[in-house]
């Protein structure tokens, strides 16, 4: 039988870890005052280790799951609004991960728009993306800090706490990476 204790300081490590590099990932390159970097525009990426706020998501039929219910996997939040060009250039790449890491990320789609449960409808009804949607995120979206940015992305460890927000759009590679380290984190909590 594994000691509980030991058990738990494994994943915090595992959970420091990611943080960090996380946090080092973000703040690789030179960047210049106006938000550049190399050339390219860059996202600015905050680090957390507090607890994520255990907040209702409202499904489109109405029914209410809270955060918490998803502890023990890994939750990505990904805060977006049907009118958003870069969220619906986003979509795709986020539709492709569900499905090939489904398995060990829980992938959540929180709507933004004014008329949330009405937006999400009819995306889904077009689209059928695989990942769940929810319809409350202008009221989550300040529960998590607010943003200045579409799309927000929020990155939960297994055990409920904040690994990493980012406002704004990011690359493929940067993208993949997040996704990469997400994946052994679950895979180490477990």
């Amino acid at each position: 039988m594994k000691n509980p204790i030991t058990m738990t300081a494994i994943r915090l490590a595992v959970a420091s870890s990611l943080v960090l590099s996380m946090a080092l990932l973000s703040c690789t390159g030179e960047r210049s005052g106006d938000g550049e970097r190399d050339g390219k525009e860059t996202k600015k990426t905050v680090a957390y280790s507090n607890m994520a706020p255990n907040v209702p998501l409202k499904s489109i039929d109405g029914k209410s799951v809270y955060l918490s219910e998803y502890r023990g996997k890994v939750v990505y939040l990904f805060f977006w609004a049907t009118w958003n060009k870069e969220c619906r250039k986003f979509l795709p790449l986020f539709e492709n991960a569900h499905s090939r890491y489904k398995d060990n990320i829980e992938f959540l789609g929180i709507v933004t728009d004014k008329n949330g449960v009405a937006a999400a409808r009819k995306y889904v009804s077009k689209n059928d993306p695989g990942f769940a949607v929810f319809t409350n995120g202008r009221d989550l979206i300040r529960s998590f800090g607010g943003a200045r940015k579409l799309p927000l992305t929020v990155f939960i460890s297994p055990d409920g706490r904040v690994m990493d927000k980012l406002q704004g759009p990011m690359g493929k590679d940067i993208f993949e990476s997040r996704l990469s380290s997400l994946k052994r984190v679950n895979q180490n909590y477990q």
